[in-house]
């Protein structure tokens, strides 16, 4: 591991990726905490470093952090705004970027989530409005601690009366009830 994280700085971003694997492989045979820390924190500077590249390259570190993150939930808790969206991604890139924020949520940063989603219903793409409705409703499932603020996020998406934002929104909605049954009956009336 020592010897291939010499190559992490590496210009060839599949030389870094490939590197990045192979020390994420290994550290399942690591025993001490600040040895799993220590690494963390040498992989998680060259993928961040590299999803400012060309889109291509962007994509395949995004699978990869996806990936990675299955596995090493807590490698990117700081690092969140590198995951917002940008105006100027391509879709293929906004949607992995909203998996991600899916998967890194919790209750401490879900509110810069929650605005960021917010934010993404305004787009005109509707294929990315809906995965970003989809997301708002994952996080409410995922953090019951927080689901109050992810279903008035939702709620609110609701008032914009985009016909497809209005669809996404009831069938997430639908998979809240059956998550908190009895909890969040009130939106009824909205959504009829």
């Amino acid at each position: 591991m020592e010897r291939v994280s010499s190559r992490l700085a590496h210009t060839n971003s599949a030389v870094a990726l490939s590197s990045i694997r192979l020390i994420i492989k290994y550290m399942d045979y690591l025993s001490h905490p600040e040895s799993i820390r220590a690494y963390n924190n040498k992989i998680s500077s060259p993928l961040i470093t590299m999803i400012s590249r060309e889109p291509e390259i962007c994509y395949i570190v995004l699978k990869t952090m996806n990936l990675v993150l299955q596995k090493r939930p807590l490698l990117l808790p700081k690092e969140l705004k590198i995951f917002f969206v940008n105006y100027h991604d391509p879709l293929y890139v906004k949607l992995e970027k909203l998996e991600i924020l899916a998967k890194i949520a919790n209750n401490d940063n879900i509110l810069m989530i929650l605005h960021e989603l917010k934010e993404c219903v305004q787009e005109v793409d509707v294929e990315f409005v809906r995965k970003a409705v989809r997301t708002m409703g994952r996080c409410a499932i995922k953090l019951e601690k927080m689901a109050d603020k992810c279903v008035q996020t939702l709620w609110e998406t609701l008032k914009t009366k985009v016909p497809y934002v209005v669809q996404e929104a009831v069938i997430v909605i639908r998979d809240i009830f059956r998550k908190y049954p009895n909890k969040y009956e009130g939106l009824l009336a909205d959504i009829c």
